[in-house]
C-alpha cells in the first residue's frame, strides 16, 4: 500500500479543468432519498444546498445541508443531514466522475442526533465558467440501527461560482 501512495500524490497534484475556476461555489440539489434497501422502503423527496470550494484542481471540499421527508408505515420520517465531505475528481474532462467521503452530523425525527460516515459518488458537467450541473449517489450509516441503520439518495443540482 505505501508504495501507491506516490502515485496517488502525483495524481492528486494534476491539473483538472471541469470544474469552474471558483474558490466558492453555491449548489441547489432535489432527488429521491430511501432508508434501509431500495426498493423494498418507500421513496421520499431529497433536498439539499451545498458549498463547494476548490481545493486543489482535483480535491474538492464539500459542506452541505440536506432535508428528506420520507414516508414509512404509519406516518412520514424526517431526516436532517449536515454532511462535510472531500471529494477527488477521477478526470480532467469537461464531464468530471469523482468520488468522495466525510462525516455526517444526522438528525432523525423521534431518534435524536447522530453521526455517521457519508460515500459519494457523482459527476461534474461544467457548462461554463460560472455554472455546472452535478449528478449525485450517496450513501450514509449511522448508529441509530434499530431505526434505519443507512440512507442513500440520488440527487441532481445546479451550482454557481459565488466567489
Amino acid at each position: 500500500m505505501h508504495r501507491l501512495l506516490p502515485l496517488l500524490v502525483t495524481f492528486v497534484a494534476l491539473p483538472a479543468t471541469a470544474a469552474p475556476d471558483a474558490t466558492l461555489r453555491l449548489g441547489f440539489e432535489g432527488g429521491v432519498a430511501w432508508y434501509n434497501a431500495f426498493p423494498d422502503e418507500l421513496v421520499g423527496p431529497a433536498g439539499l444546498v451545498r458549498l463547494r470550494t476548490q481545493i486543489t484542481p482535483r480535491l474538492v471540499g464539500n459542506l452541505a445541508f440536506s432535508h428528506l421527508r420520507q414516508p414509512f408505515e404509519g406516518g412520514e420520517q424526517v431526516s436532517t443531514l449536515v454532511p462535510l465531505t472531500l471529494d477527488l475528481r477521477l478526470d480532467r474532462a469537461p464531464i468530471a466522475p469523482y468520488v468522495g467521503g466525510g462525516v455526517a452530523g444526522i438528525y432523525l425525527e423521534g431518534a435524536g442526533l447522530d453521526v455517521g460516515l457519508v460515500f459519494e459518488a457523482g459527476v461534474e458537467w461544467a457548462l461554463d465558467a460560472t455554472w455546472a450541473l452535478t449528478a449525485q449517489a450517496t450513501y450514509t450509516g449511522h448508529r441509530q440501527a434499530s431505526v434505519f441503520p443507512y440512507y442513500s439518495s440520488l440527487t441532481v443540482g445546479l451550482s454557481a461560482s459565488i466567489l
